[in-house]
């Protein structure tokens, strides 16, 4: 009881001591700094909104990046009411909300590095930090390369996704990502591969295609095959390796692979014996070969 009574408390203390910009609370302006349930107008104003409240806003949005689900919430399935609390008093909106906030005020946030590095070096709070860091902009990446080599796999995988969000084409991203398309962490070989897809030169970009296509394993074999198009009149140059995967024993990326021929020239897919007017969905088996 005193665990649900707590909160409540914390609901209604959720905005309390919070910075203000033209009456209304730090919280408030990032719940309408939201592209996919608000207007762009809307949406500008509150980010204008938060940017005029500036570094004030980051013990607050630290604050919320740590906030974890609270005791009570094991027992919103047996008191229904709980679950109508509010999203102020869920976790996952309190750090989607902090990580917004971050990417808004952008080098503004510098402040909180050092507080996003202690973040770093706790498994439970690694992946919030790396999202965060990614967010504040390229002075974060010092930090997140520095995880690229961390024991625990999942803060790899975490800290390499928030590098391969970044747009910078450093030299530095270039040589830690590189290799990485080959790591035997699944998740950070597609993260690394999907970055030189979209960012590397066309060289590196053929060339991580081709690896990805290679590769063996479900999720970079299926980003590769996803990104053929991306080469444009280039992507013939990798026809044998897609060729290759219509005989996979992975049904589904032989039904991607079929797909994907269909969509890129149909006249290449039938004479690899692709049946171009059936297009099945890769949650299916796909048979290889027309009349199958």
């Amino acid at each position: 009881m005193c665990a649900i009574l707590a909160g409540v408390l914390i609901a209604v203390l959720w905005t309390g001591g919070e910075p203000v910009y033209n009456g209304q609370s730090l919280s408030h302006w990032l719940e309408y700094a939201d592209h996919e349930n608000y207007d762009s107008e809307r949406v500008a104003e509150a980010s204008n909104a938060v940017k005029a409240i500036g570094p004030r806003a980051v013990p607050f949005l630290l604050n919320w990046l740590e906030t974890d689900p609270p005791t009570w919430q094991a027992w919103s399935d047996k008191i229904p009411w709980l679950a109508d609390l509010g999203p102020s008093l869920s976790a996952a909106h309190a750090n989607q909300m902090a990580v917004n906030g971050l990417a808004i005020l952008g080098s503004d946030a510098e402040s909180a590095l050092p507080h996003l590095a202690k973040m770093l070096s706790h498994t439970s709070t690694a992946d919030r930090a790396c999202w965060a860091l990614a967010s504040i902009g390229t002075s974060g990446i010092p930090l997140l390369l520095a995880e690229v080599t961390n024991q625990h796999q999942s803060v790899r995988a975490s800290a390499v996704w928030a590098l391969a969000s970044y747009d910078a084409h450093s030299a530095e991203l270039h040589r830690v990502l590189w290799p990485l398309r080959k790591d035997s962490n699944e998740w950070v070989a597609l993260a690394s591969t999907r970055w030189f897809i979209n960012h590397g030169d066309a060289t590196r970009r053929l060339a991580a295609v081709r690896d990805a296509l290679l590769d063996g394993r479900r999720r970079p074999t299926a980003s590769g095959l996803l990104h053929l198009g991306s080469l444009t009149n280039s992507w013939t140059n990798l026809l044998p390796e897609v060729t290759a995967l219509l005989t996979t024993s992975d049904p589904r990326l032989r039904t991607l692979t079929s797909n994907t021929l269909r969509r890129l020239d149909p006249a290449i897919a039938w004479s690899l014996g692709v049946d171009t007017n059936v297009w099945v969905s890769t949650n299916q088996p796909s048979g290889r070969g027309r009349g199958r």
